[in-house]
């Protein structure tokens, strides 16, 4: 929008939509189209190129990486935080548990529940929030796994549906707060 100039300029970059003016005006906008208009009733105003700003950039990155996600091919997109998983790991496939993802540039001897913090949150109870900024996908969906010296996440077969768990581990002790943990194939309540 040009408030100076009044005039407004709608680029679709894909897709397509439609564009209402006063007096329930109507125009179709189809995507790689762009429209030019003077106030409010669709008045055509002279045409421009179309700008992308600092905002429309970053979208269309966004977009462009998402499009390229490995983990999607492994992850259902509705998995929250299956977006950080390329940035920080790499996707094998293994005999046993199929497709995995192994974090990169762990520190010697790192296993999962170790950097972070127990939260009660209800209604789903004690819940992990781990420091890793790739942590949120891996700890409350899947399963970890050993695979030789390392960890990796299995996420199972690609679901329709994701399930999500605040934590999936077994706790020990009867504290009532978690005390110590292990990766375990099926979670319990403190």
């Amino acid at each position: 929008m040009d408030p100076a100039r009044d005039t407004s300029r709608v680029v679709a970059q894909s897709g397509g939509g439609w564009l209402y003016g006063d007096n329930g005006q109507s125009l179709p906008l189809d995507g790689g189209e762009q429209a030019s208009f003077s106030g409010t009733s669709l008045t055509p105003a002279a045409q421009g190129a179309a700008l992308q700003d600092r905002f429309d950039q970053w979208t269309a990155e966004r977009d462009r990486a998402e499009d390229q996600s490995v983990s999607a091919r492994y992850v259902p997109r509705e998995t929250v935080g299956y977006q950080q998983l390329d940035r920080y790991g790499d996707w094998q496939q293994d005999a046993t548990y199929g497709a995995v993802w192994l974090p990169r540039s762990l520190p010697d001897n790192w296993a999962p529940y170790r950097t972070g913090l127990w939260r009660w949150i209800s209604p789903w109870g004690w819940t992990w929030i781990d420091e890793a900024p790739w942590g949120f996908a891996p700890f409350h969906y899947g399963r970890w796994a050993q695979i030789g010296p390392r960890w990796a996440w299995v996420p199972g077969r690609l679901p329709q549906r994701p399930v999500y768990a605040p934590a999936l581990v077994a706790f020990v002790g009867n504290s009532g707060r978690p005390t110590a943990t292990s990766a375990s194939p099926a979670p319990s309540r403190p």
